[in-house]
């Protein structure tokens, strides 16, 4: 068995053209990343992060005090879209190579699900972001 020698990268000129066009996306060939491997990586950095905010409990469920404080419903749709959003976008990867129809209904609904999560967040995010900015503007202005 022979092993391949690997060409020198010194004096070719193939990679010096191929190394100025390499993007952030250089490791999946050139292409950008799947949708479902970016709802997937999304999904699972959101709850890793909100693992890490304070809770308060309300009827004995926690709730994150910085964005969700008094909206336990909304904290929990968002949860809920989230597990949609994770199990589409495992279902799609799984499925893309043995059966790639139902992988992008799969991908639809990961998507879907992940859209309908941004857009919760978000509802609940922007008003806690200004109010947090009015407390801000009351604590660095004096009082008149």
């Amino acid at each position: 068995m022979e092993r391949e020698s690997l060409p020198s990268l010194s004096s070719s000129s193939e990679h010096t053209t191929t190394c100025h066009r390499r993007h952030w996306w250089w490791w999946w060939g050139g292409a950008p990343p799947p949708g479902e491997e970016l709802v997937f990586a999304m999904s699972y950095m959101m709850v890793t992060f909100l693992l890490q905010l304070p809770m308060e409990y309300i009827d004995g469920n926690p709730v994150p005090t910085v964005i969700f404080h008094g909206h336990p419903t909304t904290f929990h749709v968002f949860v809920l879209g989230l597990c949609a959003s994770f199990s589409g976008s495992i279902g799609t990867i799984e499925l893309r190579q043995r059966e790639p129809k139902l992988a992008r209904y799969y991908r639809v609904f990961a998507v879907g699900a992940m859209a309908v999560t941004l857009a919760v967040f978000l509802w609940a995010a922007v008003p806690a972001g200004f109010c947090f900015l009015w407390s801000l503007m009351h604590a660095w202005l004096p009082s008149c």
